[in-house]
């Protein structure tokens, strides 16, 4: 009887450790991307600077704006690097409009067939803070 009694004991101590196990996160890599959040203020600005160099890549004579932040993620390296998926719209202000009033954010998204644009972009912005640097290093759009 006691037998049964210390089997058991055992079965059900080897059942918690491999539920508990099952439960644990892989530990994180130090330095690898991690999620990050659009509350960040490094994260806001990182994203206003890329969709600001993306405008001025385009020659398109409409301003465009991010529609939607799919990801943000970031890496710490010597600086902070940002990396984003964002759906980027084609909105109805021209960039001489923006360029007076700096702020394409209250434009309205263009709704018009072979009027209305959008794309899927990939940005990577380094900033490092401290030295007041910020650079697009990958600028992708589908």
């Amino acid at each position: 009887m006691a037998l049964g009694v210390w089997l058991g004991a055992v079965w059900g101590l080897l059942l918690l450790s491999g539920a508990l196990a099952q439960e644990r996160k892989p530990p994180r890599m130090v330095g690898a991307p991690m999620e990050a959040s659009m509350d960040e203020e490094q994260a806001q600005r990182a994203l206003r600077f890329a969709v600001e160099r993306y405008n001025r890549g385009t020659n398109d004579a409409f301003s465009s704006r991010v529609a939607e932040v799919i990801s943000v993620r970031k890496q710490i390296v010597a600086g902070i690097k940002y990396i984003f998926t964002v759906k980027v719209g084609r909105t109805a202000c021209r960039k001489s409009e923006i360029a007076s009033s700096g702020n394409s954010e209250t434009c309205a998204f263009m709704t018009e067939p072979g009027q209305a644009k959008e794309s899927v972009c990939n940005f990577t912005v380094f900033i490092v803070p401290w030295a007041n640097q910020i650079e697009l290093s990958k600028n992708v759009c589908q």
